[in-house]
């Protein structure tokens, strides 16, 4: 039987080894291409950017983000040849093309689906002054125009989606759930070195990464000092440091470590990780991570926002500074704590967020658009 034809559009190049967006896109091609034969194309910023994908899709000469729909029918952008089926724009940003393939003869008959990995008026609910709230306002009304105009939106969550849902009087969104990145070399050993070492993974330019950094080393790594007695250290992992983050190394139990090849060899040798988040959307990719590498996880109520999980089920959540150094402080300190934390978190990850489930997810929603 012929698979149906995909059309997939990206701002990134997909990456199983890539950050979150980067992940989010080749988890995404990864089970389309289960489902149809999908054609990539990559919009970057950089026009002169081009290099094959492989398998599962071909790169297009790329075209600045910033075209519009009419811009780029008026420059007729040269799409893969042929009549898709379907044409699914990674990001809202990338909507105004999805439907400028849609008005071409090859797009005419093809469903349209939209991937909001963020609800990013949301990321916006937090800006101060008059230029912050013009910008959520701004980019509600793309939201709402734009899932309107499409036959399906996939969100990472059913928290967003029941968000989108309240808002919008149409358009049908489903579940995409992001999964943890894959294990190149098999799962480390656990080991521990000679202090308790916490650790941070994440993009160190992403605003709320830095402001839940500084908030943990300002507000609970003091208390954490003096509930535990004993030396400790923290390591940020993570490409982009800014100013701010370098800051935070000259605390001594901070340890700027920067871009790595490998994050798993540092899960391994951690005895938690930290997800000190106070803003953000999506679901956290690193929590995912962490389960999949059996590291125990103390997480805020907003960074493990839109998972599947609970307090003292799958990881400990603390919102207080106080609270979160003693959830610290436990895990720490009690071996049979963090068993059943990691077992639990693995099953539950196997369950929701593993690749079968995602292509479960993918196929129900194909199905579902006829």
């Amino acid at each position: 039987m012929t698979k149906p034809r995909l059309l997939f559009l990206t701002p990134v190049e997909p990456s199983a080894r890539g950050a979150g967006l980067a992940l989010r896109a080749w988890a995404n091609q990864w089970a389309l291409s289960k489902l149809c034969e999908v054609d990539t194309v990559v919009l970057e910023p950089d026009p002169g950017w081009r290099r094959p994908l492989g398998k599962l899709g071909t790169l297009i000469d790329p075209l600045p983000l910033e075209l519009r729909q009419a811009a780029v029918a008026a420059k007729g952008l040269d799409w893969p040849p042929g009549d898709f089926d379907y044409i699914f724009a990674f990001r809202l940003r990338l909507a105004p093309l999805a439907l400028a393939a849609a008005a071409r003869p090859g797009g005419r008959d093809a469903k349209l689906i939209l991937d909001l990995d963020d609800i990013e008026s949301r990321l916006e609910a937090g800006a101060q002054g008059l230029a912050g709230w013009l910008r959520q306002a701004k980019l509600a009304r793309q939201e709402r125009r734009m899932i309107a105009r499409f036959d399906l939106t996939l969100v990472c969550s059913a928290r967003d989606r029941a968000l989108l849902e309240r808002a919008l009087s149409g358009g049908s969104i489903a579940v995409a759930p992001n999964i943890a990145p894959p294990i190149r070399a098999g799962l480390p050993p656990r080991r521990s070195g000679p202090v308790p070492r916490l650790l941070f993974v994440g993009l160190l330019h992403y605003g709320p990464n830095v402001e839940g950094l500084i908030w943990f080393c300002q507000e609970v790594l003091p208390a954490l000092r003096a509930a535990l007695g004993r030396p400790f250290e923290l390591a940020i992992v993570g490409r982009g440091a800014g100013p701010a983050v370098e800051a935070l190394a000259e605390i001594p139990e901070v340890k700027l470590i920067g871009e790595v090849e490998e994050t798993a060899p540092w899960y391994a040798e951690a005895d938690l990780a930290i997800v000190p988040l106070q803003t953000g959307g999506g679901t956290r990719i690193k929590i995912l991570e962490a389960f999949a590498l059996r590291c125990p996880v103390v997480s805020t109520s907003a960074g493990a926002y839109g998972l599947e999980v609970s307090d003292r089920q799958e990881l400990l959540m603390a919102d207080r500074p106080d609270a979160f150094a003693t959830a610290c402080t436990e895990i720490l300190g009690d071996p049979a704590l963090v068993q059943g934390l990691t077992e639990r978190a693995r099953d539950r990850l196997g369950r929701d967020y593993s690749p079968p489930a995602l292509l479960e997810h993918m196929r129900l929603a194909l199905e579902a658009l006829g």
